[in-house]
């Protein structure tokens, strides 16, 4: 495809409802802007191919529970277990699809309970040293414009949304 793919989840934990209200307003407010004749809206619309899948565990969102059928979607790849134990849901298989079939530029997933910023970290469980990749360095520069960007919200102590690999700032 000639456009880079772009792709914005929510709900991959069914009862944070933040996701799905977020990704549908995204996609809402982009149309309206690219309508309204806003350059910058347009531009985005036209240049990228954005997938947004606003309910990717939309059986816990209906349940209104974390889980689907007892797994936690977000523990459900093939992250440092067996690929045994992995992809009993029908949201991580959903996932796991979007990530065979597209070449994603950059992926946006949207969870609550805390306010921050974070991006992938790698496997930094099995290196033991200093690290930093290119890839890193650009994610670290994504995020802190996503903060300035984002402003402070409703962030204690009224400063920009904190950022940082996930491995620092959630875990």
């Amino acid at each position: 495809h000639e456009r880079p793919d772009v792709l914005v989840s929510g709900a991959l934990h069914g009862d944070e409802i933040v996701g799905p209200l977020v990704t549908l307003e995204l996609g809402r407010w982009l149309l309206r802007r690219q309508a309204a004749g806003d350059a910058w809206a347009r531009r985005l619309v036209r240049t990228r191919r954005l997938l947004l899948l606003p309910l990717t565990n939309a059986v816990g969102f209906a349940q209104r529970t974390r889980r689907e059928l007892q797994h936690d979607p977000n523990r459900d790849f093939p992250y440092d277990q067996e690929p045994s134990r992995c992809m009993k849901t029908v949201a991580a298989r959903a996932v796991n699809e979007l990530y065979r079939h597209h070449a994603l530029q950059i992926v946006i997933t949207y969870h609550a309970g805390m306010q921050a910023i974070g991006y992938n970290w790698g496997s930094f469980n099995y290196y033991h040293g200093v690290y930093a990749s290119p890839d890193d360095n650009s994610m670290h520069d994504v995020a802190a414009q996503l903060s300035r960007f984002a402003g402070t919200g409703n962030v204690e102590k009224r400063r920009n949304y904190p950022f940082g690999p996930m491995s620092s700032s959630v875990y």
